[in-house]
């Protein structure tokens, strides 16, 4: 039935010309906001690199038969997942009959010490037909006869295969339970680390993986050791990267550093899948020592270097909210902290809401070009 009704509407998207059946989040009108900028801009082979993204999209709307999954690496912007989260939930607010979820939330490792134990959440629904998937990977440090991992439902039925060279622990779950949660007991002389989960899910049209940290930099981005060969095991459709602003914080921000060290990750990610498409997304408008941080608009511009020459897409969010002193009006009106340091709820859910938009004009886009 579901998939009827996906067919029903996309046949309705495609032969009303968009006009009368608009997919497109209603945004509060704001004067300081440049709403004409609030695109995606591509360089280089970058569009082209998006259209078999696209093709996925338009295939799992209509048929339900394709899973399109995005991961989203990012900074302090997508750690509280605010922004992130209007992404996937409008996509199922406006497209009825089609499930969008979060896959994977990946923070900073968690260390457990010898002769310890602790609770780790995967997911927690509140209704049964929320359950995301029976199936979930723990990521983690070597396995050893020390180290115990168990799901604390006990009705739960479930089993597990450990694969050492990937580094990883499958999990798959017979019945569905409405908090996977695991306890995990260290009696060796030794840490044992996770590095987060991920979940595979085939019941979602969309999924969205977030892997993200409070001030990381492109630096660290480039040479974690831990996730990089993590991300060897995992598939994903598009990459988008939201960094830059704790290197725009320091006043010893190094342009040339920088730009190699995004170049270097961008390699990283595409030695799996060469064509990937991947988008930048340029940190918002802040204040340092009570002034405007006039290094965003250097990170800005070194961004959109970066990907003219490594054929990426962008979404300017500095331009689109206002460029440099903007978070002063945004603040004003709710959208920003006092201090004009960080994006309020309320801010972020905007910030969401236009970067939905903007990536819902360029899919509309390449619908009228195919068609």
């Amino acid at each position: 039935m579901r998939k009827s009704i996906r067919l029903i509407l996309f046949l309705l998207f495609i032969f009303l010309n968009f006009e009368s059946f608009s997919q497109f989040v209603k945004i509060e009108n704001y004067p300081f906001i440049s709403y004409e900028d609030n695109k995606i801009e591509f360089f280089g082979s970058s569009e082209k690199r998006f259209d078999p993204l696209f093709d996925k999209i338009k295939q799992t709307i209509a048929l339900g038969t394709d899973q399109v999954r995005v991961l989203h690496i990012g900074d302090k912007q997508i750690l509280d997942d605010v922004f992130t989260a209007q992404i996937y939930h409008n996509l199922s607010l406006t497209l009825h009959g089609l499930e969008s979820r979060r896959g994977m939330l990946w923070n900073e490792a968690t260390t457990l010490r010898p002769k310890k134990e602790m609770e780790y959440v995967i997911a927690d629904y509140k209704k049964e037909e929320d359950l995301l998937c029976k199936k979930f990977r723990l990521y983690h440090s070597p396995l050893n006869d020390s180290i115990s991992i168990y799901i604390n439902d006990r009705e739960s039925s479930y089993k597990t295969i450990y694969f050492e060279d990937k580094g990883y622990t499958l999990f798959e779950i017979t019945n569905p339970i409405s908090k996977v949660s695991l306890n995990i007991i260290n009696t060796s002389s030794e840490n044992f680390i996770i590095y987060g989960h991920y979940l595979e899910s085939r019941n979602a049209g969309f999924i969205y993986d977030i892997i993200s940290e409070n001030s990381i930099n492109s630096d660290q981005a480039v040479f974690n050791e831990s996730l990089q060969p993590m991300l060897k095991t995992m598939s994903f459709d598009m990459v988008v990267i939201s960094i830059g602003e704790a290197e725009a914080y320091s006043p010893s921000y190094l342009s040339e550093s920088f730009k190699y060290n995004l170049k270097e990750l961008l390699k990283r990610l595409r030695l799996n899948n060469p064509n990937v498409p991947i988008l930048l997304t340029t940190p918002y408008d802040y204040y340092v020592n009570n002034k405007p941080n006039q290094r965003l608009e250097l990170v800005t511009e070194d961004l959109i270097e970066v990907a003219k020459t490594s054929n990426c897409a962008v979404w300017n969010f500095y331009k689109i909210m206002g460029s440099k002193g903007s978070s002063e009006t945004w603040s004003r009106n709710g959208l920003m902290d006092n201090r004009k340091t960080s994006l309020t709820n309320r801010g972020s859910i905007l910030q969401g809401e236009l970067y939905y938009n903007a990536l819902w004009q360029s899919f509309e886009n390449y619908i009228g070009k195919t068609n």
